[in-house]
């Protein structure tokens, strides 16, 4: 694994080593192709904004990204945009691994409101994803990776710049904030373990779809449960129509190794869409067959409602405050 680290952002003489030219604001709202932009924000708050950018070439990458992160910080003084990035927010360092750019932030950051720290992760991953040796970009605070402490203790890893692509233009009002039951292994399997948690997701993804996204990617510590579902499962489709939840999930499910008893795999899937109101019961096929007797034991051919005999008698842990993605 390459690595490559520097502490560019701390030494002001790197801010010399390259210049930007900003050239006013894009007229579009989408980025032409081979040009550069910095993300900034309106004066709403709400959205990113594009602002065509020109730098030379020549200069080391660590003298580049120390030279963009110092333009991302002011303000674009011929428009009415502003820097993403709050003031009091300092920076440590910076890390290219691989292909991964890290910035690591210190404890101020765990500070700020979640549209500004949405807005402010979106802003950097989509001005830094333009740079050819960057696919994606890390945060972390004080070395570690970032936590959204409001949110169960949601890890975000490496980010894409498609990860942010409904903040920019119709900016947060792109995202919902809803409330999800969340429905994990107990410590012996034979049981599911409640967790609620409240989340912004996309608009453009249904509720179901997020919510079986966040029981496929798992519990984030043992206090939540156990994972039920592979990692790699794919959801194929997913489609609500008169109260039924047709899910079609890829093969992953037949061979995902984890020793839980058929019922504890299904009704995870089964109890966490029927706590949405929209749902009323699930119908589950893999790869579009719907015939499959899942581990000999539960039969896929039939509606599957709630059933309260596989979740643990246990309190629910009150939910937390809302999430950004």
């Amino acid at each position: 694994m390459k690595i490559r680290r520097f502490s560019a952002f701390l030494a002001a003489s790197l801010f010399l080593a390259l210049t930007l030219f900003t050239a006013g604001c894009a007229k579009k709202e989408e980025p032409q192709a081979g040009v550069f932009y910095l993300y900034y924000k309106d004066v709403s708050a709400m959205n990113l904004h594009p602002v065509e950018a020109y730098f030379d070439q020549a200069p080391r990458f660590e003298e580049r990204v120390a030279s963009v992160f110092g333009k991302l910080r002011e303000s674009d003084n011929r428009s009415s945009y502003v820097s993403a990035i709050p003031e009091r927010i300092e920076i440590l360092s910076a890390v290219l691994s691989d292909t991964c750019l890290i910035f690591d932030f210190g404890a101020s950051y765990n500070n700020m409101l979640d549209a500004e720290e949405v807005l402010m992760r979106a802003a950097v991953v989509r001005t830094f994803t333009q740079m050819p040796e960057v696919s994606t970009v890390e945060f972390r605070v004080e070395g570690q990776p970032l936590v959204l402490q409001k949110g169960l203790g949601a890890l975000v890893g490496p980010m894409k710049a498609s990860d942010f692509m409904d903040i920019f233009g119709s900016g947060l009002n792109a995202y919902t904030e809803s409330r999800f039951t969340l429905y994990f292994a107990n410590e012996s399997g034979d049981k599911l373990k409640p967790t609620i948690r409240e989340l912004y997701h996309q608009n453009q993804i249904s509720v179901e779809q997020f919510a079986l996204q966040q029981l496929i990617a798992g519990p984030v510590s043992e206090s939540e449960g156990y994972p039920v579902l592979p990692a790699s499962l794919k959801i194929n489709s997913l489609t609500v129509r008169d109260g039924v939840c047709h899910v079609d999930l890829s093969t992953d499910i037949l061979t995902q190794g984890l020793p839980l008893p058929a019922e504890t795999v299904i009704f995870s899937i089964v109890d966490t869409l029927t706590e949405i109101s929209e749902v009323t019961s699930v119908r589950i096929s893999i790869d579009s067959r719907p015939d499959v007797n899942f581990m000999d034991t539960v039969d896929l051919s039939q509606l599957l409602y709630r059933d309260l005999d596989y979740i643990e008698t246990a309190p629910v842990s009150a939910p937390s405050e809302s999430v950004s993605p």
